[in-house]
Parts: C-alpha cells; structure tokens; sequence
C-alpha cells in the first residue's frame, strides 16, 4: 500500500511543482488534489506552502474538515524535498 502511495504522490508531482511556481511568482493558486483514503495535497495563494492533510467529514455536514494530522512545508522545503524524490525514484524505485 506505502508503494502505491508513493507512485500516486508522483503521479501528481508535477503538478505540485507546477503550482508551486506560479506561486512564487505570486500567481492566485488554488490546487488541491486527493493522495488517497481523505490525504490531500494542496498549495494555495494564501498560504505560500505545501500542505499535505488528512481531512474528514463531520457527521451530517458536506463539506471536509482538516485534522490536524499533516504537514506543511515551507517553498524552500518543499524544493528540498523534490530533490530527494527524484534521487529516490532515479536510485530505488525506477531502477532499471
């Protein structure tokens, strides 16, 4: 199951990064995109990071809630981060 969340995150990895630099250059960005099991990835105008949550849905109500259960990573971060993904991808997982 880790796997095929990592394959999925990947999936969406450029459309994260893409997001990620219209926001730098201080674009209206309104992304969000569910990972899996309520995870979503989200990068939004006002709050210049990556945010990858769990949300849930009260009872009786429509819209989703985000828990606590998450992280958000700063834009330097999160270029850190690509980084390390693709040395992973390159080293580990597409290894051919």
């Amino acid at each position: 199951m880790c796997l095929f969340r990592w394959l999925l995150f990947c999936d969406m990895f450029s459309h994260i990064d893409a997001n990620v630099s219209e926001l730098q250059q201080r674009k209206r960005v309104a992304y969000r995109a569910e990972l899996t099991d309520n995870i979503y990835v989200s990068v939004t105008t006002p709050f210049r990071c990556v945010n990858i949550r769990k949300f849930y849905r009260p009872h009786g109500q429509r819209d989703m809630k985000a828990t606590r259960q998450g992280l958000a990573l700063e834009l330097g971060e999160w270029f850190q981060m690509a980084d390390i993904i693709k040395a992973i991808n390159q080293n580990h997982i597409f290894d051919n």
